[in-house]
Formats: C-alpha cells, structure tokens, sequence
C-alpha cells in the first residue's frame, strides 16, 4: 500500500472542487408561471359567429362587452400579461359564453317579466403550449346566486369568472380559496 502524499490531498481537494461546481452549475430552473412569466390569450366565443358587440346592452344586468372588459381588466390587475392573439401565448383560455333570458324585476312577484338578457354560463377551456407547466381541466361556471332565479349582472360575472381563471391557474401552489359567487 502506498502512502498518501500531500499531491494526493491536493487532487482530492481539487476534483471536490470541480464536482462542487459541476453540481451548482446543474440546478434546476425555477418553474414558469403561467400568463405571469409568459403571455396568455384569452378567447371568447359566444357562438354562431358572434361577438360581445352583437348583443345589446340589457337594461338591468349590462352588456356582454361589459363582461369582456371586465374580466381583462380584473386579470390584468391580479398581474396576468394578456395577449390578443393566441400564437403570441403559451397558454390559452377559450371563454364559450351562452346567454339567457332572465327576470327583469328586482322584486320579483306576479307578472315577472322575462324579457331580459343576461349570461347564462361559460366553459372555459385551456391550451398549454408550455410542457413544463401543468395541464389545466375544462371547467363551467353557471351564473346564479343562491336560488335558480336570481343571477349576476355582466359585470359581476366578469369578475367571478376571473378569479376562477387566477384560481384554476395558480390556486394549488398558492394556495388560494375558491372563488363563490356574490350577489
């Protein structure tokens, strides 16, 4: 057996050293966030064609455009970057939207008027072009409020469909609260 010398200690040291930086050098990276780190575009599809613009603005539960603005608006505030075009993304929410006619009266009783037009619910779909993020489920979100015949405005859904995205998106690792409907 031969002795161990001090130029042995010494190329001990260094391969240490060396396997030290390989191993530092090899971290893995951070995970992206989704529609934070990289653009997402958000579709909607209201059917036949269609845009928000098509329908009118209803009297008492706003307009569907209402509902677009509003949901861009809340996501935009919560930070998410927004893209018009789904090829600019690496994530994609499609918004199929359906509408309903609804009760007019904000008390309702005998003679309820069912003339107005409000969203009934949207499915919302996600396209992930990113493999290094999780896939994200198909979802609906009805409108209503407690009982059958009560409902949000266009605004108020906007909203709520909102922070259901940022919920299905980042709720597990932020551990986030469901988002409930408020009427």
């Amino acid at each position: 057996m031969r002795p161990i010398t001090r130029s042995h200690v010494a190329w001990a040291f260094v391969l240490v050293a060396v396997f030290a930086a390989s191993v530092a050098a090899q971290d893995t990276p951070t995970p992206s966030k989704p529609c934070r780190d990289a653009l997402c575009a958000v579709v909607f599809d209201w059917g036949n064609g269609q845009s928000a613009a098509g329908f009118a603005t209803d009297r008492r539960y706003g307009s569907p455009s209402d509902f677009e603005a509003v949901l861009r608006q809340t996501l935009s505030d919560k930070g998410f970057r927004l893209a018009e075009r789904n090829g600019d993304a690496k994530l994609t929410v499609l918004l199929r939207l359906s509408m309903m006619s609804a009760i007019c009266d904000f008390m309702p009783g005998t003679n309820t008027d069912r003339s107005c037009q409000t969203v009934r619910d949207v499915a919302l779909s996600f396209a992930n072009a990113d493999p290094a993020v999780k896939n994200i489920g198909s979802t609906r979100l009805n409108n209503r409020c407690g009982a059958n015949d009560q409902v949000m405005t266009a605004v108020q859904f906007g909203r709520l469909t909102a922070d259901f995205i940022q919920y299905l998106i980042e709720g597990e690792q932020n551990h986030l609260t469901r988002p409930a409907a408020k009427c």
